[in-house]
C-alpha cells in the first residue's frame, strides 16, 4: 500500500526506490492528527476480512518517537505490523501488542545473517559467560548520518560481548558511531 503513518512536520510523500533499479513508489505520508483518516483507507482498500487472512501487513521503520503510538494505533485497527524501529518504551510496546492479540514481529534487524550472528553471540555469552575476560570488544555502527539513535543491533551485541567479556551491560561508550 502505498500510504504511511509519519511524525509532525513531515513531506506529505516521499519517493522509494526498490534498491534495483526499478520502478519507484510514491507514499503518502499521514502525520499523527490524520492518522483516523489513514484507518478508514486501509479499511476500504483492505476489507477486514481480507487483514484477518494476512494480505495486509504493516511494515514500520519509522522515527524511534513514534514507536509507541504506532503501536497503539495498530492495535487499536487491529492491524497486524512489522517493526524494524528501535526506541520507544519496550515493555509498553510490548504489553501493547499482548493485549491486542494482533500479530508482530519486532526486531532491530531483519537481515538473516546479523540475527544469525546474534544468535550465536546470544548462546555463547549464555554457556561461556567471562570467556574473553581481559579483552576489550567494541561494536562499530555504521548508519546513515541522520540516524536518531543508537542501532538495535549494535545495542544487543554490545550487550552480549559485555557478558562475554565479563564487563557491565550495554553501555553507549561500548559502540562507536
Amino acid at each position: 500500500a502505498p500510504y504511511a503513518l509519519s511524525g509532525p512536520g513531515q513531506p506529505a510523500s516521499v519517493t522509494v526506490a526498490d534498491g534495483r533499479g526499478g520502478p519507484t513508489t510514491d507514499v503518502a505520508l499521514y502525520p499523527p492528527d490524520q492518522a483516523e483518516e489513514l484507518a478508514q483507507r486501509v479499511k476500504e482498500d483492505f476489507p477486514a476480512d481480507s487483514i484477518a487472512a494476512g494480505s495486509f501487513v504493516c511494515i514500520d521503520f519509522t522515527h524511534p518517537s513514534a514507536v509507541n503510538c504506532n503501536a497503539k494505533w495498530y492495535a487499536k485497527h487491529g492491524l497486524p505490523f512489522v517493526m524494524g524501529t528501535t526506541g520507544g518504551d519496550r515493555d509498553l510496546l510490548a504489553s501493547t501488542v499482548q493485549e491486542s492479540g494482533i500479530y508482530c514481529v519486532v526486531a532491530p534487524n531483519m537481515a538473516k545473517q546479523i540475527v544469525a550472528l546474534q544468535a550465536a553471540l546470544a548462546g555463547m555469552a549464555e554457556q561461556f559467560p567471562g570467556s574473553f575476560s581481559g579483552y576489550t570488544l567494541r561494536v562499530q555502527e555504521s548508519h546513515q548520518s541522520t540516524k536518531a539513535d543508537t542501532s538495535g543491533t549494535a545495542k544487543a551485541i554490545s550487550a552480549h560481548l559485555a557478558r562475554l567479556t565479563a564487563e557491565p551491560d550495554f553501555d553507549e561508550s561500548r559502540i562507536d558511531r
